[in-house]
C-alpha cells in the first residue's frame, strides 16, 4: 500500500474523490471524527495525509458536481460543499 490509516488515526476511511483543485489528491474522511483529509504525494517523502477540515457529524459519503466542487454528506446534517483552495498556499 502507498498509505496506511491505523486505528490510532480514526475509525474508518470514507472514500472520497480525486480533486483537480487539490492537484488531483485523493480527498477522504474519517467516519467518526469528521476530519476531511487529502492524500498527496509530496515527491520527497512519499504519500502523506493532510487535514483540510473538520465537519460536524459522521461522514457518510463524498461527491463532486459538474463544476468540480466537492460535497460531503454527514449523518443528520445537510449536504455541505467544501470550499477547496480557500486559504491554500
Amino acid at each position: 500500500p502507498i498509505f496506511t490509516y491505523g486505528r490510532e488515526d480514526g475509525c474508518a476511511i470514507i472514500g472520497g474523490v480525486t480533486s483537480p483543485l487539490l492537484n488531483h489528491g485523493f480527498l477522504f474522511g474519517d467516519h467518526c471524527s469528521g476530519r476531511v483529509l487529502v492524500l498527496e504525494d509530496d515527491q520527497r517523502e512519499g504519500w502523506r495525509a493532510r487535514m483540510l477540515a473538520r465537519v460536524v457529524g459522521r461522514i457518510l459519503s463524498f461527491g463532486m458536481d459538474a463544476d468540480g466542487m466537492v460535497h460531503v454528506l454527514t449523518g443528520g446534517n445537510p449536504i455541505m460543499r467544501l470550499q477547496l483552495g480557500v486559504g491554500e498556499e
